[in-house]
């Protein structure tokens, strides 16, 4: 008797869990819709649609239809996975209706993740998607594929396309088949180009060695320049006959007075810049004496003169090497002579 009641009650437990695994299967279909965008939907998006669109259509009247969690393909599944297709986003849709069950569009409401607060997203005019939606398979999660454009409903097993957009599936397929259908129309990816990159790096570095191979060379180059035209001077000066450097300038020598002259009386300073020159004349037939005894006005006074002019002349053209000696007086009875 323990026996069997222990058997019955194994049997009763089993039973129970597996309805309790069917409910949560059944009710993990369709998820639920939370409070916030529920409230959204009943309270909040018709005034919303009425300041964008206007009052006119979208008044106390206007109606909210059945709100349903939009699920998007997997990553995994667009990538030839075999696993679960699809997954949860942040949008849930409903029809707008006015009084008369006119379609006014369809509402797409997601939570502002900055906000944290549910919104309008989106709103398509038009009755054709709702119809496309309302033509899902009973039990079917509705499935958008921004990529192609396209809705899709899937029951776990089977997806079937209700808007094909894009995607060009026409019929319902299996989610193996609609995994390769995917992947042979996905977009081939660009091929990266790292070289591309790194000619941006080779462009970046022949600029900086150019740069500075010009602060580097410029300086020299000038110097090399300066210098080779130094040069050029000089081979040109050494070619004219010129000297390469400027002379010294000349050196000017104080004149020195014997012991003898600084006893004698003063006689007046000789120019040592322009020091007379008497060139000899030749004498008439008669030469005149006062023509003889007096030098010209320039010149310095005569040595004959005065007694021991001779002397002076003589110690005034030692110290005075740059002027030239005058000549001696012609004798008046050497006339002869010159005429010879």
């Amino acid at each position: 008797m323990t026996v069997h009641r222990r058997a019955i009650a194994i049997a009763l437990l089993a039973v129970a869990m597996a309805g309790f695994g069917a409910q949560t299967a059944l009710a993990s279909d369709e998820p639920r819709v939370p409070e916030e965008v529920a409230s959204y939907f009943a309270t909040g998006l018709v005034p919303r649609l009425a300041d964008l669109y206007g009052a006119s259509t979208y008044d106390a009247t206007t109606k909210v239809g059945t709100v349903r969690r939009v699920l998007a393909f997997t990553k995994a599944f667009r990538s030839g996975a075999a696993t679960t297709p699809t997954e949860l986003t942040n949008n849930w849709v409903a029809p707008v209706s006015t009084k008369g069950d006119v379609v006014l569009g369809l509402a797409t409401v997601w939570i502002n993740p900055g906000s944290d607060q549910p919104e309008l997203a989106d709103f398509a005019p038009g009755s054709a998607t709702v119809a496309a939606l309302a033509a899902a398979p009973a039990g079917a999660l509705l499935v958008r594929d921004d990529q192609v454009k396209a809705w899709f409903a899937s029951d776990g097993t089977t997806i079937t396309p209700l808007v094909p957009g894009k995607s060009g599936v026409t019929s319902a397929l299996p989610n193996a088949e609609f995994r390769k259908k995917l992947l042979a129309d996905a977009p081939t990816p660009a091929a990266s180009e790292p070289s591309q990159g790194l000619l941006v790096a080779g462009i970046v570095l022949g600029i900086v060695v150019v740069l500075l191979a010009g602060f580097v060379l410029l300086p020299d180059r000038r110097r090399r320049a300066r210098g080779e035209s130094g040069d050029a001077a000089v081979a040109d000066g050494a070619d004219s006959g010129s000297p390469a450097e400027p002379a010294a300038p000349a050196v000017v020598v104080e004149p020195t007075v014997d012991a003898a002259v600084e006893d004698s009386d003063p006689v007046p300073a000789a120019n040592p810049i322009a020091a007379p020159t008497v060139q000899p004349k030749r004498a008439a037939a008669k030469p005149r004496p006062s023509t003889a005894a007096k030098p010209s006005t320039a010149a310095m006074p005569s040595t004959a003169a005065k007694p021991g002019t001779a002397a002076k002349t003589t110690s005034r053209s030692r110290t005075s090497p740059s002027a030239p000696v005058a000549p001696a007086p012609v004798a008046a009875g050497s006339g002869s002579d010159l005429d010879g």
